[in-house]
C-alpha cells in the first residue's frame, strides 16, 4: 500500500505528505523511510484516535484530507474542518490519474483471478475485522 502511494503520488504537490497510521507498534516488517509518505503506528492508542489528535492539533485543519470508512471517524474531524474520502472514492480518484499500466498489469488487469492489491487489501481489513476478535485493552489478537 505503501509503495503504491508513493507510485501514484497521492499527495498531489511533491511538498505535500500523507501519513498512513497503524494500530499496534512497528515489529518485524518495518516501512523503509520515504519522503512523501510518513507511517505512523498509534502504539498505547488506537489509530482511530490518533487521526482524530491528528486533526485536532493542527493547526491547519482544512489542509487535510482524510481517507477513511469510518462513520465515527469521518463524523469527528469532519466537524474539526477537515476533508473527507471514502477509500471507494480515493482509489477511483488514484487510478484515473495513474499513468497507463505496463503490458503485464494489462494482462493480470484481463485475468478474472486477478484482484488488485489495493482491493485485496481491503477484503483482508473487512475479514479481520469479522474473524479475529481481540482483547480489550490489548494489541495482541485473542
Amino acid at each position: 500500500m505503501i509503495r503504491w502511494i508513493e507510485s501514484v503520488r497521492s499527495q498531489g504537490s511533491p511538498h505535500n505528505t500523507v501519513t498512513i497510521i497503524f494500530d499496534g507498534q512497528p515489529g518485524i516488517v518495518s516501512p523503509r523511510p520515504s519522503g512523501s509518505v510518513q507511517v505512523i503506528f498509534a502504539q498505547r492508542e488506537s489509530a482511530d484516535d490518533r487521526i482524530k489528535k491528528i486533526v485536532e492539533y493542527s493547526p491547519r485543519k482544512k489542509s487535510i484530507v482524510v481517507v477513511t470508512d469510518d462513520r465515527d471517524i469521518r463524523y469527528h474531524v469532519r466537524s474539526l474542518g477537515a476533508a473527507i474520502l471514502g477509500t471507494d472514492e480515493f482509489i477511483a480518484r488514484l487510478q484515473k490519474s495513474t499513468p497507463p499500466a505496463s503490458k503485464t498489469e494489462k494482462t493480470k488487469a484481463n485475468d478474472s483471478k486477478y484482484i488488485p492489491k489495493t482491493i485485496e487489501f481491503k477484503i483482508t481489513t473487512e475479514m479481520e475485522k469479522l474473524w479475529i476478535k481481540r482483547n480489550p485493552g490489548s494489541d495482541s489478537l485473542g
